[in-house]
């Protein structure tokens, strides 16, 4: 498969992984969040060539625009962003972030787009991003409460879904 089909594939699989529905696993679902997004992807890309690494970011939840009925719920607001940091096709490292569905887009979420070549946007306001090191160690610590203010982010996400709810 020549470079420009290999692009052509890449951004095909961007795409469907963008656009499948975000939702935080809770009680073993789909993990369709940013990290299992990022991971899914990254299996895609490695298959065409792509060097992927999983990457690591810190943001708020204050600083996303979420309606006060869920920001009111007891949480953490520092949480763990994962993206994917990939070696493209001529080698250039970039950044790619397939977190949110286009859909999302009505809440105020930055919707990335890719060209199989150059960076996206990071979907997340976020104030720290871990190196490729600092990335691998972070996993090893990380926790995802189960908990309503998860629960209520993703019933929130699903409102702008047709049917308004994941499959």
């Amino acid at each position: 498969m020549a470079n420009q089909e290999k692009i052509q594939k890449a951004v095909e699989k961007f795409h469907e992984v963008r656009d499948m529905p975000f939702h935080i696993s809770m009680d073993g679902e789909a993990e369709y969040d940013c990290e299992g997004k990022a991971r899914l992807l990254a299996k895609e890309l490695q298959s065409l060539g792509y060097k992927p690494f999983l990457r690591a970011s810190l943001f708020h939840w204050s600083d996303l625009e979420l309606p006060e009925e869920i920001n009111s719920i007891g949480h953490e607001d520092e949480s763990t962003h994962w993206f994917l940091e990939v070696e493209n096709l001529d080698g250039e490292s970039v950044f790619v972030d397939p977190t949110w569905n286009p859909e999302l887009e009505k809440a105020g979420f930055l919707i990335s787009e890719w060209d199989g070549i150059g960076s996206t946007s990071l979907t997340t306001p976020c104030y720290r991003i871990f190196s490729r090191k600092e990335s691998e160690e972070h996993l090893k610590t990380v926790k995802y409460p189960d908990d309503d203010f998860y629960d209520a982010f993703n019933k929130y996400c699903d409102s702008f879904l047709e049917g308004g709810k994941v499959g």
